[in-house]
Formats: structure tokens, C-alpha cells, sequence
């Protein structure tokens, strides 16, 4: 039965699929010196269309500088992803199953000058023709494009998007799209969904009952988170679907790199599938635990779908396995045994720490997937710093809101090196919902509530020096949709009564009125738990009332900076 339904739906997807062999994109940069970087295209290629050129032509645009000129990105290396199920092989193997090839285009370019508004694109015509959430897609091209600002950050890395899983899902469940992008400086990242670009760089229009919000029939809506770039969704409908997702880059609050992933999704009507998963839990030496836990975790972007779904205690060798497993997508982590391991951290398959870095494993048919996990080991702490705070619940384990919610004891803390994204050390919250880590040594960090569904929607970002060697107070907010730090940064003074205030808050719509203030003009900054600003306005007052438009700004906890002075607290909800 299996066989037939796929043939038959491979057979209707066939044809349009080899008339064009793109399925998607992406395009970004890495500064390599001087004026120099080191551009990589990532296509997309059905594999049972046409073969690639073996380069890419790049076009180069900067309208304040008045130039435009063209390069070539030359074939670097090439990956294939398809089914890996018995009896179906893809395209990529000679069969009649989807595949894809992922091919990486790379040069190094020279900027000839610097510019504010650098533009890579990068364009291929003609997008599938069966293609359901755009109108007339046969007609149109595909373009990715990139920003680059060389003129305010010159050395400036764009953010990298985390490879692409299998595009082909079942219709059978929920199904997240990892679109998680690393960025090497540290830079704050806004994603967002956008619509697909035609070859001229203009958007492609919806067909009727789409939109970038709703692309594709769901059985309970679209779950988008804004930090990670994560799309979530359960498929009502098979076909091919064009999706589109920026990635904004902003440092001190000013725009200075963007990139864009392009990608057609296939939904298949397959039948459900049951899955299996077995393996071993090493130490950090790499020798079998003898005691321990892991946990199977439904992968999802909130609470209620990135549920535990079962754990299970590891035999005397370490060993584990979970059967009978419905289909769907899952991560899975090792809890070690304090006493034991007091060196390790939990840790998910393929030797992470925290849940939006993990492996997700999924497919779509039956199988068994052997996933050996090495528990990852936290650094020796020798320093004089001090780093602690508090997470309450408002509805995740047991409170229904209100308040600072109750004391969530047990959650995993991890204190990680920023900007380089290193594990430094792991901990649990107490009894009273209280974490601390203490001989820190000096550096940069930042604080990472890791429970997996739970995504960080702001972060306490802050440096451990001979002047600050204490943070204390770095209190966290477990909301449904996310964590959130709950105070003003540490290392802010007190704020002083202004006479002012603000509504409503938290901020629901991007839309923030401030009251109670001097007629004139008027500095206004948002700041963000990092320190940095998130957004700025200059203002004229009148009849002591401004409006803040605060559309594009992420969820957090935020300090209201007024004329140089931290004046008010302000929270955007997500």
C-alpha cells in the first residue's frame, strides 16, 4: 500500500518537478580581510531535473555608491537528502522518489568600495508550475538576495543558516522547518517570514487564501518564532508549497546584514509511519554510562507541542530504546547521573546542550534510527565571578499565571560564552526556583533556560570583569510561547520615578503611548537585556503624549531610555 500511494503521487508530481530543477536557496558571506569575502550560494536541485552550471553568476549593487557589476561563484561541493526508506529509492539514486541535491557554490569577491547598501543576488528562472500557494508560478523566476554593509561594519559576517533538513514531509502530524541562523558576532537577529521573489527581486503575489502568515493549509494554524526562524505547522493538504524566510541583522540597533532562505515544501499523502529509536549513552570519555536517563521529546516551538513523550533509565551499559513510536519529530537527551558525571551536562543527540541546537530526527516511512549520544563536559570554573538568578513559572509545570508565577524547580540553566555560542557550565534551578554559577571566570556570556519547546525570546547578555564581577538577579519568566528575562539588565541603576507612564504593557500590537511627559523634543530608546538598543525615536512632544511604534521589535523585557535617563520598564509580548 505504501508503494502505491507514493508512486502514484510521485507520478502527479513527476512531470512539473523535471521541468524545473530548483526547489530553493541560500546566500550569504563570511569577511575573510580587508575588503574581501568569501561569498556561499546554496541551491536547492530537484534531482531528477537538469544539472547545474558549474557557476553562478552573482550580481553586486550599491545605489549610494552608483555601481553594479557581476562576479561568478564556481562549484564547491555537493550533498544529497532524500527518503532513505527500503524500496524507495529517489531521483538521486536512479529512482522514482523525491531527492535532493544540495550544491554549494563559493568565490571570494573584493568590494571595490564601501557602502551602506551592498546588494548580492543571485536569480534562476522559472519556479515549478505546480506550485499551489502562488499565482501563475510557471511564469515566474526566483531570486535570493543579501545585504552588506561594509561602510558601518566592515568586517561583518552574515548570519548562517543551519543546514536544511529533508523539504519532503508527511502529512501525518505536525512538522517544524529548522531556519535557525548562527550568527559569528553576536549580532541581534529578527527573522521573518516573507513572500518568494521573482527574478526581478519583485514579491510573487499569493494565490487567493494564501499569505506570508498562511502559506499553506494547516489543521491548526502556523507557529513562527521570530528569535530562531522555526516554522511549525500540520499540514492539511499535499503539494508543493513556496516558502520564503529574512533574516534581519542589527548591531547597536542599526541594520547591517540580511540574508533569505528560498524553499519549496512538499507535502506527501503517505501512510503513518511508527518509528523506533535505540542507542548508547557514553561519558565525555567516550566509555558506555552505567547509570542515567533519556528523554524523547516531540520537537515543537511551545509548550504544548514540544511535549516529553516518554523517558526511560539506561541499562548497565548504557544502553536504551523506545519503541512503537508514532510518526512525527523528535529530539532526544541525556540526563547523567549528578553523582556520577558531575562533569557532564545533558546533553541531546548528536552532542549538544541546548534544545534548538539538537538533531531532529524524522522520515516517512517505518524505521528505527541509532542514535548514540556522548555526554558533553562543562568547563573547570576558575575565576571570582558570581552568576545567579530566578525562573518562575506562569503556566509551563504548575502555575496559571499571575505574578512572577511559581518557583520552577529542576530546570536545566546552561551559562554559555558569547559570542562564540561555547558551553561553560550547567546547572539545575533549586527547590525556590533559584540557579547560581560561581567562579566565572572573566568573559562574555550569556543565560539559556534549556527545556525543549521552550524557545529563549530575549536573553540576559553580560561580561564577568575586574568592575562586574557579580550578576545577580537575572531572573527569568516561563510563559506558553517562550522564556523571557523579567527584569531590567543587571548593571543598570535603579529608575527613578519620572511622573511618566506607559500603555499598554506588556505591548500586544507594536503600538506603545507614552504619557505624563514635557511638551518638546524627545530621545527615546528601547533597551534590551543585553544592553544594546533595540529601537530609537526622536520625538515632539505635545500634550505630554508620544506614540512608540514598536512593530519588528522581539518579545522581551525592555528599559524605556528618555533622554539619556532609564525611565521605564516595558515588556513586548511575543
Amino acid at each position: 500500500m505504501r508503494t502505491l500511494v507514493l508512486s502514484l503521487l510521485v507520478l502527479v508530481l513527476l512531470p512539473t518537478v523535471r521541468a524545473t530543477h530548483v526547489m530553493g536557496s541560500d546566500l550569504g558571506y563570511r569577511h575573510v580581510g580587508g575588503s574581501s569575502y568569501l561569498v556561499t550560494l546554496t541551491v536547492f536541485r530537484d534531482c531528477g531535473g537538469i544539472q547545474l552550471a558549474p557557476w553562478q553568476v552573482l550580481e553586486l549593487t550599491s545605489s549610494s555608491c552608483s555601481i553594479a557589476y557581476q562576479d561568478t561563484l564556481l562549484f564547491h561541493a555537493s550533498t544529497q537528502i532524500g527518503p532513505d526508506c527500503s524500496g524507495m529509492s529517489s531521483t538521486c539514486q536512479g529512482g522514482a522518489f523525491p531527492g535532493l541535491e544540495l550544491a554549494v557554490f563559493q568565490d571570494t569577491i573584493d568590494l571595490p568600495a564601501a557602502c551602506a547598501d551592498w546588494e548580492l543576488t543571485w536569480s534562476q528562472c522559472c519556479r515549478n508550475a505546480s506550485i499551489m500557494n502562488l499565482q501563475d508560478p510557471g511564469i515566474h523566476g526566483a531570486r535570493n538576495r543579501a545585504m552588506l554593509d561594509n561602510l558601518n561594519a566592515p568586517s561583518n559576517t552574515s548570519p548562517v543558516f543551519q543546514e536544511l533538513t529533508m523539504p519532503y514531509v508527511a502529512m501525518v502530524g505536525g512538522h517544524c522547518l529548522a531556519n535557525g541562523a548562527y550568527d559569528a558576532e553576536g549580532d541581534s537577529l529578527v527573522f521573518t517570514r516573507i513572500a518568494p521573489l521573482d527574478q526581478t527581486g519583485s514579491p510573487i503575489a499569493y494565490a487567493p487564501g494564501h499569505t506570508t502568515a498562511d502559506p499553506f493549509p494547516t489543521v491548526n494554524g502556523h507557529v513562527f518564532d521570530p528569535v530562531t526562524g522555526n516554522h511549525c505547522a500540520e499540514p492539511l493538504l499535499a503539494g508543493v508549497w513556496a516558502l520564503a524566510y529574512r533574516v534581519d541583522e542589527y548591531r547597536n540597533g542599526l541594520l547591517v546584514g540580511s540574508v533569505m532562505r528560498d524553499l519549496q515544501l512538499a507535502v506527501l499523502n503517505t501512510p503513518a509511519a511508527t518509528f523506533g529509536f535505540t542507542g548508547t549513552v557514553s561519558d565525555t570519555t567516550g566509555l558506555p554510562v552505567s547509570a542515567g536517563e533519556v528523554q524523547l521529546h516531540a520537537y515543537g516551538l511551545n509548550a504544548a507541542a514540544g511535549l516529553l513523550f516518554a523517558s526511560q533509565q539506561v541499562n548497565g551499559s548504557g544502553q536504551y530504546t523506545f519503541t512503537n513510536v508514532p510518526q512525527g519529530q523528535y529530539i532526544l537527551r541525556a540526563i547523567p547521573d549528578t553523582l556520577l558525571y558531575p562533569g557532564a551536562a545533558p546533553t541531546y543527540w548528536m552532542n549538544t546542550y541546548y534544545w534548538t541546537y539538537a538533531e531532529v530526527q524524522s522520515g516517512l516511512c517505518d524505521s528505527t534510527f541509532v542514535c548514540d549520544i556522548q555526554l558533553v563536559s562543562t568547563a573547570d570554573l576558575v575565576g571570582s565571578g558570581v552568576v545567579g538568578g530566578y525562573l518562575g513559572d506562569l503556566g509551563i509545570v504548575r502555575s496559571s499565571g499571575g505574578g512572577f508565577g511559581d518557583p520552577w524547580a529542576g530546570a536545566n540553566i546552561v551559562l554559555e560564552r558569547w559570542p562564540l555560542r561555547e558551553l561553560v557550565a550547567a546547572t539545575r534551578t533549586d527547590a525556590g526556583g533559584n540557579f547560581q554559577f560561581e567562579d566565572v571566570p572573566h568573559g562574555t556570556y550569556r543565560v539559556l533556560v534549556d527545556h525543549p519547546g521552550l524557545p529563549m525570546l530575549g536573553h540576559y547578555r553580560f561580561d564577568v570583569d575586574a568592575t562586574h564581577l557579580q550578576h545577580l538577579g537575572l531572573d527569568h519568566a516561563a510563559t506558553p510561547a517562550g522564556v523571557l528575562p523579567y527584569m531590567a539588565p543587571t548593571g543598570m541603576e535603579a529608575l527613578p520615578d519620572v511622573g511618566a507612564s506607559v500603555y499598554p504593557n506588556p505591548v500586544e500590537n507594536g503600538q506603545l503611548m507614552l504619557d505624563g511627559i514635557p511638551d518638546g523634543l524627545l530621545l527615546a530608546q528601547l533597551i534590551d537585556a543585553s544592553g544594546r538598543i533595540a529601537a530609537s525615536w526622536s520625538l515632539v512632544v505635545n500634550e505630554g503624549r508620544a506614540r512608540l511604534d514598536l512593530a519588528g521589535v522581539k518579545a522581551g523585557a525592555y528599559v524605556l531610555r528618555l533622554d539619556g535617563r532609564n525611565s521605564l520598564r516595558v515588556q513586548v509580548a511575543p
